[in-house]
């Protein structure tokens, strides 16, 4: 019987080098990291890895062609930021399509979504995050929904910058208004979800990815314990900050990029993330204590 290989787009990501580390050490799989064709190679080809640059935005090549038409799973990381709203959306679907096109089987693709993805969205990411895992599902694929992401040692990715900060500020912020929440997920239960998908092939569907979600104002007390000081009371109306940032992003009083951060940090739809499935047979720890941190 032939070992089966994965398909990881977007593998110079945060998450799609962490999902690359993973699957090379918890499953036997053959794996192909796609990278841009700009992108340096983070390790050479060889044994179970075989690194391919390719430019998702134009039809696949052959070698990724081949690769695509075999692959038992392919792990969709790579997503494009750049321009405004509409030219966001053409390119991320655009590559989806490339993508499919090239697939026998879209049941095979595994779209990885965030939690600021939601039908009625605050931001531009949010909008075309919900959009792309809305067509992977329309046309037969599955959503995995990714939290942040907390690596502990060293802190990596978005987590880092929020704990760096957290521990530079003298001030403790709490929501006074219109509390987000945060959905975390320890390193380990992504690796433990990643290699689930592969070796399971569960039924197509949007699943969570996250932990059981918790206050914004209790996760950042939790991680203020970390790098315990004094700090100053700091007190802001969330709600009113994500209004204003709404309305700074509609009348370009503050550059877009700005504002969209504000809102993609600030805006969860709770009810949309709890909506997704769990995957049978996993479970994530929950941010109980500041050992979740460790």
């Amino acid at each position: 019987m032939s070992v089966p290989t994965v398909v990881i787009t977007g593998a110079n990501s945060y998450l799609g080098r962490l999902a690359v580390e993973f699957l090379r050490t918890k499953t036997a799989h053959h794996l192909v990291p796609v990278v841009s064709p700009r992108a340096e190679l983070l390790a050479e080809s060889g044994g179970r890895v075989r690194w391919l640059r390719a430019d998702l935005s134009a039809a696949p090549g052959a070698e990724l062609t081949e690769a695509l038409g075999h692959a038992a799973c392919v792990l969709h990381f790579a997503w494009t930021r750049d321009g405004t709203a509409a030219e966001v959306s053409r390119a991320n679907r655009c590559m989806i399509e490339h993508l499919l096109g090239a697939m026998p089987d879209a049941a095979r693709l595994w779209f990885i979504s965030s939690v600021s993805a939601s039908p009625q969205p605050m931001s531009t990411y949010g909008a075309t995050k919900h959009e792309a895992a809305e067509l992977v599902r329309a046309r037969g694929g599955s959503v995995l929904v990714c939290g942040l992401v907390v690596e502990p040692d060293p802190p990596r990715g978005p987590y880092r910058m929020l704990r760096k900060n957290v521990a530079r500020f003298p001030f403790a912020f709490r929501a006074t208004s219109g509390e987000p929440l945060v959905f975390p997920l320890r390193l380990e239960d992504l690796g433990a979800t990643l290699a689930h998908v592969v070796t399971t092939a569960p039924a197509t569907g949007s699943y969570r990815m996250f932990s059981p979600p918790l206050g914004f104002n209790a996760f950042l007390a939790l991680l203020e314990k970390l790098a315990p000081q004094r700090r100053l009371p700091a007190p802001f109306p969330a709600g009113l900050v994500l209004r204003a940032a709404a309305l700074a992003k509609k009348s370009r009083l503050i550059p877009a990029k700005l504002c969209d951060q504000v809102l993609t940090f600030l805006y969860k739809d709770a009810p949309h993330l709890l909506s997704h499935a769990q995957l049978p047979g996993l479970s994530f720890r929950a941010c109980a204590d500041e050992e979740f941190f460790r």
